[in-house]
């Protein structure tokens, strides 16, 4: 029957009185006596590295502190009687949102003090040198099963990783009559710990989820709602942030996609945080932001600020699912998982952290939409942040820097061109106006002034390219080879290192194209000519190197210099629109955004959750 050979009787309601009495305080391991050493020896068991007296204890007392803990929602005691390293990277909001099930079903885990439990196998040390009791109580209807970690800390056994689910309990077998024999006397039963030769494997991670408390894309619970579990220490942040990030993931939030699915998953999850926000819905009714404020709303805070859309995939040749996160070596890919869903699971993921700290300054997290064309969903959300009686300190874009603090980036300002000519069958060609032909003058002309400006190179040595940058990136035309075209589109933009330089260059182009381009046209045709339309427009970002805002950012990151790049970001909207002084710093590298097969290093993630771990540090103080 006990297939590892140990069994060992115990007085029945030993357990009990340690369980209730003393609850969760720490065990002191007993030396091996050399009389203990020979019995053992004698019976031919392996020396276990706890009594079974002890092993009863802290099953029990874990159990039923994590009980009161579920009872009244104060998870301090069982955090403060944990190991140091558990304690250091589960705060007790984290064990609050990991153990909801169990307090939302208000199920009770007083019967560990009266049933005995069986363990799957004898009491070991992993190779961390970690103790692990796992087993169950054959309780019903529900059996509780457990896997418990615990960590030596100055010779005492304090719990590192607590695992709980409660699955059916199996149904017994039918009982088979025996036929009556003389009654003999025998001695009190006793209670026994011993090896189950069938009991349910348990794991630290959920076998479906690979994570805790969530619900994967469309707010859906995927793994079984009895399974409770807290991940151990090491891997506590990581998963989060991982499971988070799959969720974001599997959302196809493409810029011309509504985005409120993911929306209305992040306010579920803020929600069962006790988190407010505001929702920021646009003229369609179908993208939305969200304002979200952790701490004192009458104080300045800080801003951590990210946008939820992402660009297409259409041609690119991706080795998997875009929408579905596939880690490997250490890279979590999947659209979107450097620019930048990535911050937002990090921000996210330390939300728990945010709540526990009590800030004494608040943190908000701004979520926007539409970014990608042309930083669309932060307008709105600005407008009414600058409506706000208090405004915030500063703000941080999360766009991927690989946490080096951006202080600048370049303006950009787009235009679309229409050419309208006339349609002539192309045997009669001259009779026609052919809108392409006019175009190609465009573009030409706008070659030649984008080689000026890469020759007017700026004196600011912190842009990787230090000149503003003009190109003409899309062109639409013709319907067939044997009709002269009457339309034609060019779209084309400039990048400038100035604050208004961008809408300087092309509008001193669109000038030249109305003065030199279009009367020809006309004069072939009144009714040809050209409409320009403004199709994207962002001021440059230009922080001073010693502002607070960037004296902070390095503070946090870790680090003392600063830079400037080319692509433009919601940063100097923050600024102009709401006089929010802003950095740009977030994880990944921008060569791997828009990419097929983008990804970002776990790494990366994880320096950025250390960042807002900092800040969250920083704010509590005030």
């Amino acid at each position: 029957m006990v297939r590892l050979g140990w069994a060992v009787r115990l007085p029945k309601y030993l357990g009990l009185a340690l369980g209730v009495v003393v609850a969760l305080s720490p065990i002191v391991m007993n030396p091996i006596s050399a009389e203990d050493d020979k019995a053992a020896a004698k019976q031919q068991q392996p020396q276990l590295p706890v009594s079974a007296e002890q092993a009863l204890y802290l099953i029990r007392s874990t159990l039923l502190t994590l009980n009161d803990a579920n009872r009244s929602g104060n998870y301090s005691v069982l955090r403060d009687l944990a190991a140091p390293d558990f304690q250091a990277r589960n705060s007790a909001a984290d064990l609050a949102l990991g153990f909801t099930d169990l307090r939302r079903r208000n199920f009770d885990l007083f019967s560990v003090a009266l049933a005995a439990p069986q363990l799957s196998t004898p009491p070991y040390l992993d190779p961390n040198k970690m103790l692990r009791l796992t087993g169950f109580f054959p309780t019903r209807p529900l059996q509780i099963n457990f896997d418990l970690t615990f960590q030596n800390v100055a010779n005492q056994w304090r719990p590192y990783g607590i695992s709980v689910a409660t699955p059916q309990a199996p149904r017994k077998p039918p009982r088979r009559r025996r036929p009556l024999r003389p009654r003999r006397t025998r001695p009190r039963r006793t209670e026994r710990i011993r090896t189950a030769e069938r009991a349910r494997p348990l794991s630290g991670v959920c076998t479906s989820c690979r994570s805790v408390g969530m619900v994967r894309a469309g707010g859906r619970a995927d793994h079984d709602p009895s399974h409770h579990m807290i991940p151990r220490m090491l891997d506590t942040r990581p998963d989060r942030i991982r499971k988070l990030l799959a969720d974001l993931v599997g959302f196809d939030t493409i810029s011309d996609r509504t985005n409120l699915p993911l929306i209305a998953h992040i306010e579920s999850y803020l929600a069962a945080l006790g988190v407010g926000f505001e929702r920021i819905v646009d003229e369609t009714g179908q993208k939305a932001s969200l304002w979200v404020t952790i701490g004192p709303e009458d104080r300045p805070g800080l801003v951590l600020s990210g946008h939820t859309d992402v660009v297409p995939v259409a041609g690119q040749d991706w080795s998997h699912d875009p929408f579905k996160l596939v880690e490997r070596d250490g890279r979590l890919y999947g659209r979107g998982t450097t620019d930048m869903k990535g911050f937002v699971a990090v921000c996210l993921a330390m939300v728990p952290d945010m709540v526990e700290a009590r800030l004494k300054t608040p943190i908000h997290l701004a979520i926007s939409y539409d970014e990608e064309i042309g930083c669309v969903g932060v307008r709105p959300m600005l407008g009414e942040v600058a409506k706000k009686r208090v405004k915030p300190l500063g703000a941080f874009i999360g766009e991927p820097t690989q946490m080096q603090v951006i202080i600048g980036h370049k303006g950009k300002h787009g235009v679309r061109a229409t050419f309208r000519g006339l349609a002539r069958h192309s045997s009669i060609a001259p009779d026609g106006v052919n809108a392409i032909e006019y175009a190609s003058e465009l573009i030409v002309e706008i070659r030649r002034r984008a080689v000026l400006l890469a020759g007017k190179r700026s004196t600011d040595s912190l842009y990787d390219v230090p000149h503003s940058t003009l190109l003409t990136s899309i062109v639409h035309g013709g319907a067939a080879l044997n009709i002269v075209p009457d339309t034609c589109t060019v779209d084309f933009e400039c990048r400038g290192i100035g604050i208004t330089e961008s809408r300087e260059v092309t509008d001193a182009i669109v000038a030249w194209a109305k003065a030199e381009i279009e009367p020809a046209m006309k004069a072939r045709h009144p009714e040809c000519g050209i409409d320009f339309e403004e199709i994207l427009d962002y001021p440059a970002l230009d922080t001073a190197a010693d502002a607070t805002i960037v004296t902070l950012a390095k503070s946090l990151a870790g680090r003392n210099d600063h830079a400037k790049v080319a692509f433009g970001t919601e940063a100097s909207l923050f600024a102009s629109m709401a006089g929010i002084p802003s950095v740009v710093i977030g994880p990944g590298a921008i060569a791997q955004a828009h990419t097929p097969d983008e990804f970002v290093e776990m790494s990366e993630l994880l320096k950025c959750a250390g960042f807002v771990e900092k800040l969250i540090a920083h704010c509590a103080k005030g």
